[in-house]
Parts: structure tokens; C-alpha cells; sequence
């Protein structure tokens, strides 16, 4: 992580650089240059601008999607030209071509290239490229030997087995053990994306589009997966004292390549327009698993080596998308129109399985998923406003998930004891609808009164599934409806006052089925409730009422001096829920103020204030006969997010040549776990070493951030640009802890991950030149 060298070498020569530019930015004369080119408005301009930076530390977490991870120099690369035969009507021409070429960022992995060139009216033609990595990580460790990218990993053959049924496990590796962990810094999944577009016009009314484009991802994210007790490639002691269900972080490959088309027919009329498209997403993986050895055991000496076992992973499956596309609106007259659309699409997934057979028990009973989800959408809206001061909206919309996929019963031994288990994949499907009615009316000038109600249904259910003799529901909330109310008031005074205040109202009801039989993790046909306690439902389909209120205000003091402020607080009650989530809250306030010196002169600074509860009630026992739940335990969740920050800007220096910005601001957040008895639990609270009851240590992250920019402008096409940017981030997480070296359970592999923290200096200096 550190190279105080380098790093030093490296600022130390960014330095110089910055006062060099300086000195000649003040050495400069104070005489601004009069611009008098007549068609400065008129004609497109073009820019070039070229430099350099310098990033003072290695950091994946600040340069999680900048391309800035890594410390040392950065060349700055952008550009924007524009041309063509059009721009020359300005001169009396009679051109109609154009063309323009962009370029960003082109000193990064976070780079991006385009270009087009069309007949105004007639035709257009573009391609584009862009990349970018996201580094999903600071640095970690393993004892895996692969490529990142790859699907094999497996470990030394001198590593030895670790005995992960009794302390200390992973806790006590041995020397050797400890000397071949390698440390893994770059992990990043990489997109290269390059695509092309058009357009031609027939006529006025008539023309056709195109969009295509191939999406090629690589490298790795992090996945943690359990080792199988079944695992092949097991043999003699080994098969019977590998392990299961022991963690290990892998790097799981994303060779992806994503192929997607997008063609339309558009017509357009005096009152009317209709487009009629296709759109297709193709998916391949260039791997179906991915594999690693597993070093666990349960009996024999620690660190004794052995023949491993291979565990395996499938990846990503490849899959297809076709869908077709109608949109359109027509206008009755001046006051009244309608605008919807339609969408049908079709998504296939039929790769072949991966058969682990020392796994599966007995044969398949398909090669495949023949997976197929049909979606159909629509949606229509009509406004109007023939009535003076009043305009009125009717909408309509309808989403259908439509699962076709055949329901199969698999056989399988579980990984962490080796239990026979029976389960079917369900073939989710759903389908919502939505009517909406609204109205705006202008009560007065500077007043204004907005209503609206909507109401939502929802249904869910498998066409098939299969092993289910008593027609049990797949799902526990098979249905649900909420009407929505809503109303905003807007005024807005003389002397630069306005002021909105809105509140919304919600209630859904939804109806349970607690026979319901959720197949994934329900071994056993006739559990209640999907194998939960009767009562507990997720939140996100539970009974619930919501009220909400939103504030905003804003005021011109003067005319150089504003204030802005809005709030919003939420309460949402799941009234129906004896377990899960019962309630939560809600609430934000911002502030805003700016101060404007002179047109070119301004100082700004805001608050921003954040914070949610959640309380829900958990029942740690279940009976597997009657879903009763005993031992319930509250549970509730905080979270706080509050924000300041200062931003200014300031020009008009040296004779107009001169300007500054900056912005400073800080951040911080905290995410806080309480648990504690139910009240009418009888049941006492556990030790707080277990952390059964109590409070979990905070969550918390702090980032500051400083952003400098100069400008200079040398000549009416020349200009310098300097820049500083400074961002610390401090951060904890006590999850982090059961990944670290000595102190991992018996059967976690450590990976010394940790919450990100770093303290970043950027420094940047370019030269702009601007032409026509």
C-alpha cells in the first residue's frame, strides 16, 4: 500500500510543474483580449487539452470506477471537434453536413472515444467506444494459485490439510501455510464497450434507426462459496474427512460478452407519431464453472498433505432476449392527447448443466434449465386541458412476468453433511397493473393545487411445481392491491418567495397463504409458510400504511443572496406483520444558501441531513408441524447519513483572465444494530459476548473531500488549467473482523480484507487549446 519513494519523487515533481506554470500564469499581462469574432455564437468551437496528474497513493476504493488506483503520473487527454459543410451557412455557404469527434478521460483505464457525421434532415452515422474498471476491493490474501480471470484455482502441493472441526482451525495455520498466501491488489472486472448507431430519413414523416453494440467484460469480482463433503475428485482418507460448508473467497471470472441490436421504424404526422422497434440482448460466458481445492478436513494431523478435492461453482449461464416495441401518441386538438405503448418480449436460458455427480443423486431429471420468461408491458396516458386553469391525466400501465419454465424435482446430497435433499425449482411469475388519476389547477396566480390517486395490483404464482399434490401457493403473498392519495400545494410570492408542501398516503393490503411451499431450502413437502414462522412476511410484500410529508421552501433575500430549504419524513406501518419488519421512519432535510458577489463571483455552502429506523421481531424457533414461532427477539436497525460542504467560484482576475473554483465538503454516515427481548417474551437475553442482545459496534465512514481548479486564460485560444484534489476516507466495519489472520472461525479462510480507508492527494496541470 505504501512507496513513500516513489510517491515522493513523484509530488515532488508534479511540484515544480504546478509553480513553473505559475510563475508564468503571473508573468502574463493583466490585458484581457476583446473578442471580436462576429460568429463566436454561431460557429461551433473546438478543443484540445493535454497534461498531466499525479495520484499520491495506491488506493482500489478511490479508484474504484476513476481509473485513478494506482499512484504516480497520468497523462490528461480529452478533446471535442466539430466540423462540416453546415457551420459554413454562416458565411453565406449552403452546407447541410456535420461531423464531431469526442474523446475523455483518455489517460485512464475510464476512457471513452466517439464520433458522427449526419446531413442535417437527411442521415446520421455514429460509432463510440468506452471503458472502465471497477475495482471491487482493497487488497486481500489467499492461499489459491490462478490467474484473476481465470476458472481454476487450486492450492500448493505442499499446503497441507487444516483441520476445521476443532480449534484453532484456520485460526492456527501453520508456517508454510501461512508463507505461500499471496496477496491479490488489482481485482478489478474490466468493460470494453464499442458500438455503432444511425439514422435515415426518407421524408418528413418517415425514417429508420439503429443502435448496435458488443459489451466485453473480464477479470474477476469476489465471491465466497462452502466447500462440498461430496466434492470429486475425493479418495481414500481424504473422501471420507473432507469437509463441507468451510469459506473460502474466490475470484469468480467475468469473461462476459454481451451482443445487443436496437431497431425501430418511427413515422411521424401532423398530429401523430408512431414507432415500431426490436431489441434483442444476447449473453455468453466464455466459462460454465469455476473450480478450487478445498484443504479442509475433520480428522488426521493439521498441515499433513494430501491429494485435494476439487469443489465446484457453476458461472453465469448464456442466455437470450428478444423483444418488440410500439410507442406512439396522437393529439385530438390543442387541448387533448394520448401517448402509450406496447412491449412483448421473450428471455431463453437452455445451457447445459454442470452434473456434479458425486453431488447429485441419481440422474438429472433434465440436461437443462429450458428456462423462458415472456414479458409483456403497456402503458397509456390521456391529458387534458380544455377546462381553463385545469389540467387533468388518466394513466394506465400493466407489466406481466410470465415464468414458463418447466418445474423439475432434483435429488441431491446437501455440501455440509451429506443429508439427502429434495427440492423443485419454482418458476416465479407475476403480473401488476396500475390506474392512475391526476389534476393540476391554478387556484390563482402563483398558487397551484395538485391531486392525485393511484391504485396498484399485483399477483404472483408458478404455473407449475412440480412434487406439490395439495396445490399449495409457491409463494406466501399471492396478491396485493394499495391505493395511493397524494397532494401538493405550490405558492410563490412576490419578493422571491415560494413554497410547496406535499403529502402522500399509501395502504396495501395483501393476502397471505401461510400453506404456501417455497421450494428453494424447504426439504421437506408441508411446512407452512415456506418453512417461516406463521406471521413473518418480507416486508416488501406485507400489509403496510405509509404516511408522507415533503416541505420545500425557497427565499431571495436580495438579489445576490438565496436560501433553499426541503425536508421529507416518512412513517411506514406493516400492521399485519407479528414477525419481520413492523415499522420504519424516515426523514431528510437539506439546506441550501449562495451569495453572488458579481456575475462571475459567487460563495455557496449546504447541509444535508439523513437518518432511517427499522424495527422489525424475529422468532429464533420454528416448528417444522406448525410454523409456530417461539423465542422472539426485536431487532432495529439505525442508519444516519449527514453531509456540509462549501463551494465557490471567483473570476474576473488579472484583466478577466483569471478564475478560480473549489468545492469543500464532508460526509458522514453510521449504521448502528440493537437487539433485545420481544416484551412478551420470556425468554432472557443472552451473554453480550455473543452479541444475542445489545448493541453491534457502529458502522461508520467519513469522507472529506477538497477540489481546486484555476484557469488562465493566455490568449483568445490558449488557456491554462491547474487542479488539486484531496480525499481522505475513514471507515469500519466490525464484519471484517472474521476475515483476518488468527482470528477467522475453525472453518473460514482468511483473506485480511478490510473496510477501505485511504488519504489521496491529485494534482493535475493542462493546456487548453481552443479553435474554430
Amino acid at each position: 500500500m505504501k512507496n513513500s519513494g516513489t510517491q515522493t519523487f513523484a509530488l515532488n515533481s508534479m511540484t515544480v510543474l504546478v509553480r513553473a506554470a505559475l510563475a508564468v500564469m503571473c508573468g502574463m499581462s493583466t490585458v484581457a483580449f476583446a473578442d471580436d469574432d462576429a460568429n463566436q455564437q454561431v460557429r461551433p468551437t473546438s478543443f484540445v487539452e493535454i497534461g498531466a496528474m499525479n495520484v499520491s497513493s495506491n488506493s482500489n476504493k478511490f479508484g474504484e470506477y476513476n481509473g485513478l488506483d494506482q499512484s504516480g503520473a497520468y497523462a490528461i487527454g480529452n478533446f471535442g471537434v466539430k466540423g462540416g459543410s453546415a457551420y459554413d451557412a454562416y458565411d453565406g455557404g449552403e452546407g447541410t453536413m456535420r461531423w464531431e469527434a469526442n474523446g475523455a478521460n483518455l489517460g485512464t483505464t475510464s476512457r471513452s472515444l466517439d464520433a458522427s457525421v449526419g446531413n442535417q434532415g437527411s442521415w446520421s452515422f455514429g460509432v463510440m467506444y468506452d471503458e472502465m474498471r471497477h475495482y471491487t476491493s482493497e487488497p486481500f490474501i489467499t492461499p489459491l494459485q490462478g490467474s484473476m480471470g481465470g476458472n481454476n484455482f487450486v492450492l500448493p502441493a505442499d499446503f497441507g490439510q487444516i483441520r476445521s472441526n476443532t480449534a484453532p482451525g484456520t485460526r492456527g495455520l501453520t508456517v508454510t501455510q501461512k508463507s505461500e498466501m499471496r496477496t491479490i491488489d488489482d481485482l478489478y472486472s474490466g468493460r470494453k464497450n464499442i458500438g455503432a448507431n444511425g439514422l435515415y430519413r426518407f421524408n418528413s414523416q418517415w425514417s429508420v434507426d439503429f443502435e448496435i453494440n458488443r459489451l466485453t467484460q473480464t477479470g474477476a469480482k469476489l465471491i465466497a462459496s462452502g466447500t462440498n463433503q461430496q466434492a470429486a475428485g475425493s479418495a481414500g482418507a481424504v473422501a471420507n474427512n473432507a469437509v463441507g460448508e468451510a469459506i473460502t473467497m474466490l475470484m469468480n471470472p467475468t469473461n462476459y460478452q454481451t451482443d445487443s441490436v436496437k431497431l425501430a421504424v418511427n413515422w411521424t404526422g401532423d398530429r401523430g407519431h408512431l414507432t415500431v422497434g426490436y431489441y434483442g440482448s444476447f449473453f455468453r460466458d466464455d466459462y460454465s464453472t469455476l473450480s478450487w481445492s478445498n484443504p479442509y478436513v475433520s480428522a488426521g494431523a493439521t498441515g499433513t498433505a494430501r491429494v485435494f478435492p476439487t469443489d465446484t461453482l457453476s458461472t453465469a449461464p448464456n442466455n437470450d432476449f428478444h423483444q418488440l416495441n410500439v410507442s406512439g401518441g396522437y393529439k385530438f386538438g390543442p387541448t387533448t392527447k394520448v401517448a402509450g405503448g406496447m412491449s412483448y418480449g421473450r428471455n431463453t436460458q437452455n445451457q447445459a448443466f454442470f452434473n456434479d455427480t458425486a453431488l447429485m443423486a441419481g440422474a438429472l431429471p433434465a440436461t437443462s434449465l429450458e428456462g423462458a420468461v415472456v414479458t409483456t408491458n403497456a402503458n397509456l396516458k390521456l391529458t387534458d386541458s380544455s377546462i381553463k386553469d385545469l389540467n387533468l391525466s388518466a394513466g394506465f400501465k400493466f407489466n406481466e412476468r410470465d415464468n414458463q419454465t418447466r418445474s423439475n424435482v432434483y435429488n441431491f446430497y446437501d455440501i455440509g453433511h451429506s443429508n439427502l435433499r429434495t427440492i423443485a425449482n419454482a418458476p416465479y411469475s407475476n403480473k401488476k397493473t396500475q390506474f392512475e388519476l391526476a389534476g393540476d389547477y391554478l387556484v390563482a396566480k402563483g398558487q397551484n393545487i395538485r391531486l392525485s390517486y393511484e391504485r396498484e395490483n399485483i399477483e404472483r404464482w408458478c404455473n407449475d411445481l412440480a412434487k406439490n399434490p395439495n396445490g399449495a401457493p409457491c409463494v406466501v403473498v399471492g396478491s396485493s392491491y394499495e391505493d395511493k392519495l397524494n397532494a401538493r400545494y405550490r405558492l410563490k410570492l412576490d419578493g422571491g418567495v415560494s413554497l410547496n408542501v406535499g403529502y402522500g398516503y399509501a395502504d396495501r393490503h395483501a393476502n397471505e397463504d401461510h400453506r404456501a411451499v417455497t421450494p428453494i431450502g424447504v426439504t421437506t413437502y408441508g411446512y407452512v409458510n415456506g418453512g417461516d414462522a406463521v406471521g413473518y412476511k418480507p416486508y416488501f410484500d406485507a400489509s403496510r400504511r405509509q404516511n408522507m410529508l415533503k416541505i420545500g421552501a425557497s427565499w431571495d433575500v436580495t438579489e445576490k443572496f438565496t436560501l433553499t430549504a426541503d425536508g421529507r419524513a416518512a412513517l411506514d406501518r406493516y400492521y399485519d406483520s407479528p414477525l419481520g419488519v413492523s415499522d420504519g421512519t424516515t426523514m431528510a432535510v437539506n439546506l441550501d444558501a449562495s451569495y453572488t458577489f458579481a456575475e462571475e463571483r459567487m460563495l455557496g455552502a449546504y447541509v444535508s441531513l439523513q437518518s432511517m429506523t427499522r424495527d422489525m421481531n424475529v422468532a429464533s424457533t420454528v416448528s417444522a408441524t406448525n410454523g409456530v414461532g417461539t423465542n422472539v427477539w426485536s431487532n432495529r436497525l439505525t442508519d444516519r447519513q449527514n453531509a456540509v460542504g462549501l463551494y465557490g467560484k471567483w473570476g474576473g482576475l488579472m484583466g478577466g483572465k483569471l478564475s478560480f473554483k473549489g468545492d469543500l465538503s464532508w460526509s458522514n454516515g453510521l449504521t448502528n444494530y440493537y437487539t433485545g427481548s420481544y416484551p412478551a417474551n420470556s425468554s432472557t437475553c443472552g451473554t453480550s459476548g455473543t452479541l444475542t442482545c445489545g448493541d453491534t459496534p457502529d458502522v461508520k465512514s467519513n469522507i472529506t473531500t477538497v477540489k481546486l481548479e484555476g484557469n488562465y486564460q493566455v490568449d483568445k485560444s490558449s488557456k491554462v488549467r491547474l487542479g488539486y484534489v484531496y480525499q481522505q476516507l475513514k471507515s469500519n466495519d466490525y464484519v471484517y473482523n472474521i476475515y483476518q489472520m488468527g482470528y477467522t472461525p475453525n472453518a473460514t479462510m482468511p483473506s485480511n480484507q478490510q473496510a477501505a480507508n485511504y488519504s489521496v492527494n491529485v494534482l493535475m496541470a493542462s493546456y487548453i487549446y481552443s479553435f474554430q
